[in-house]
């Protein structure tokens, strides 16, 4: 009997036991084996390093172009490429915001646009070799995004057009006794498209759908070059155009309805031909110029359906800066997202380091005073709902000729890294 009762005792102490453990399992163990295991300490870590799904993009304009790839073989092409493409890993850049049409132009094979003249000797010239594929098919053996990079409606000055053949419908429009339903001409002597002339339109549709037909890219990019600056004191500008069409609103609004058309039907051609590319435009910061200036109904585009997926709007300011500090600025474009577009913010490299930022105000001395500004940036930029990324304003700015880190921008990009 005795033996029977210690042996329930027994076991119910092992039961007893064996709940409490179950209940609160660690502080059953050892005290020196919970605090000597790195167990916690190794998953922190891992997410802290792990990288963010945002985008972390570049531009690489006309002027990379010609820096780094102009006459250049094959062979050398390609070396070349691979070296930008190890640096922008390096850097933690997962996307490329490739210059394709910068003056009308084209730095890829085109039937509808002549060679660029930054990436050969004069425009026109005909290629050897065909760069978009090679930078594409490199982009993918370092899972880069490439998005196609256009300026729609600024084309080359007259002495260019010179060298160009007539058979393209740029020159065409240029030599037409009509040529002032098609162009402006803007205060650096550039032929500028008019985007309120359907045809105008309709041509650029088929500049973007020869591109995403012909090449695997994974967007098409547009920047802030719409109307020029100060558009109605040019000599030569649409106000002749206006008046012959009489489209039966003031100028100003017309202006804008042609611009909101051109991004509109540029969206849905790219939807149209694969449903998988992203459209995107980045605009300059200021909105009041967007509107204005530029005439570009931003808001609209940032309200209703189909014009954007993204929006990258150019935040070239530090936090100090009078009129638009950064946070500031960033706070009003996201608000003003009242759609399912994502928020994307261009970011001034090009800045660091600088002496004097100009029109600055009291924060003119800020990016030679600061190493965190892209950093602090960046960790302002992502309290937002809408923000999705970051583009870097450009290639030639994070890095040298020779590959090397920009010894200007070198520690505003070593700090922005250690967020990865």
């Amino acid at each position: 009997m005795k033996r029977t009762f210690y042996g329930l005792i027994f076991f119910l102490c092992l039961l007893f036991i064996a709940v409490l453990f179950c209940q609160n399992p660690v502080d059953m163990l050892p005290q020196n084996f919970s605090n000597n295991t790195d167990f916690n300490n190794q998953d922190q870590k891992y997410k802290t390093l792990e990288k963010p799904s945002e985008m972390r993009a570049c531009w690489f304009s006309y002027l990379e172009w010609q820096l780094l790839l102009k006459n250049k073989n094959e062979k050398q092409f390609a070396e070349t490429v691979r070296v930008i493409f190890n640096n922008l890993n390096n850097c933690g850049i997962n996307t490329l915001m490739l210059h394709l049409r910068a003056f009308g132009d084209a730095f890829y094979e085109s039937t509808t646009s002549p060679t660029s003249k930054y990436f050969t000797d004069n425009v026109g010239d005909r290629l050897k070799f065909d760069p978009l594929k090679i930078i594409i098919d490199i982009a993918k053996e370092h899972s880069i995004s490439v998005h196609g990079w256009i300026n729609p409606l600024r084309t080359m000055s007259d002495e260019d057009f010179s060298k160009v053949s007539n058979n393209y419908l740029i020159k065409k429009w240029y030599l037409s006794e009509n040529k002032s339903d098609y162009y402006i001409k803007d205060l650096t002597g550039k032929n500028i498209l008019i985007p309120t002339n359907a045809e105008v339109r309709k041509f650029i549709l088929d500049v973007i759908g020869e591109i995403l037909s012909n090449y695997s890219l994974d967007g098409i990019h547009i920047d802030d070059y719409f109307y020029p600056s100060k558009v109605d004191e040019l000599k030569e500008n649409d106000v002749a155009y206006y008046n012959k069409v009489k489209p039966g609103c003031d100028i100003n609004t017309w202006r804008r309805e042609g611009t909101s058309s051109l991004v509109k039907q540029m969206c849905s051609k790219c939807h149209e031909i694969n449903a998988n590319i992203k459209f995107g435009v980045s605009p300059q910061a200021n909105l009041k110029n967007n509107y204005n200036s530029m005439f570009i109904d931003v808001k609209r585009w940032l309200s209703e359906s189909g014009f954007v997926d993204y929006i990258m709007p150019q935040i070239y300011f530090g936090f100090e800066n009078s009129s638009h500090p950064f946070d500031r600025t960033i706070d009003e474009w996201n608000n003003l997202i009242k759609n399912d577009v994502e928020l994307y913010v261009g970011l001034a490299v090009y800045k660091v380091g600088i002496d004097n930022d100009q029109h600055a105000g009291r924060g003119a001395k800020e990016w030679k005073n600061h190493t965190d500004i892209l950093k602090r940036q960046e960790e302002c930029c992502r309290k937002y709902e809408k923000y999705k990324g970051y583009c870097l304003f450009s290639y030639q700015s994070i890095f040298q000729s020779d590959g090397s880190l920009n010894l200007k921008s070198k520690q505003e990009i070593e700090n922005l890294n250690l967020l990865f």
